[in-house]
C-alpha cells in the first residue's frame, strides 16, 4: 500500500515544489536531473546555487530546522529523502542513526583513510607474524611511522579487525 504523493511549495524557494515521495520539481518547467554527490546526498541545481534535496524536502514537511539541528535519514540510506524518513536531528543523535545503520564514516569507510581492510590484515600479517619493523612496513605503504603504530597499538582502525583497542 502506498501513500498519495503530496507536493508543496518549498519555503523561500517560490516556484519549486517538494514532494513527500522525495522528489523536486519547478512549476512550469522541469528542473535538471539531480545528482549524487560524493557524500552520498542527492544535490541539485536551484536558482543557481547547490541544494541538497533532504534538507529542502525536511524544511518543506516538518519545518525549519531548530536551532543547531540536521537533517536525520531514519533509514540511514542517504538516497531516501521521503517525508517520512527525514527528521530534524541534533548532531549526537545522526551519529547515533549512523553507528545503528553501519554508515558511520570511520576507520576505512572514511574518504582520508590510509588503509583498506586488506591493507590492515597485511600489515598485521607483517609486523605480527613475520616480525617487520614498524618503520620497513610504513615504508612500504609510503605513509609515516605512526600510522602504522597507531594501528598496532589499538588507536585507529581497531574495529576493522574485530580488534580491541
Amino acid at each position: 500500500m502506498t501513500e498519495d504523493e503530496v507536493w508543496k511549495e518549498i519555503p523561500d524557494l517560490p516556484g519549486y515544489l517538494a514532494s513527500s515521495m522525495g522528489r523536486i520539481r519547478r512549476q512550469g518547467r522541469p528542473i535538471r536531473k539531480p545528482v549524487i554527490n560524493r557524500k552520498g546526498y542527492v544535490v541539485l541545481g536551484v536558482t543557481g546555487k547547490q541544494f541538497r534535496a533532504h534538507r529542502l524536502i525536511c524544511r518543506t514537511f516538518h519545518g525549519p530546522a531548530p536551532e543547531g539541528c540536521e537533517v536525520g535519514h531514519l533509514n540511514g540510506n542517504r538516497t531516501d529523502n521521503r517525508a517520512e524518513n527525514l527528521k530534524w536531528v541534533t548532531p549526537k543523535e545522526n551519529q547515533a542513526h549512523r553507528a545503528i545503520h553501519g554508515t558511520e564514516l570511520k576507520g576505512t569507510k572514511q574518504p582520508s583513510a590510509n588503509f583498506t581492510r586488506a591493507q590492515l590484515e597485511d600489515i598485521l600479517e607483517r609486523v605480527v607474524r613475520r616480525r617487520e619493523t614498524i618503520a620497513s612496513v610504513a615504508r612500504s605503504y609510503g605513509v609515516s611511522r605512526p600510522s602504522i603504530s597507531l594501528f598496532m597499538n589499538g588507536i585507529t582502525y581497531c574495529s576493522e579487525l574485530g580488534l580491541k583497542p
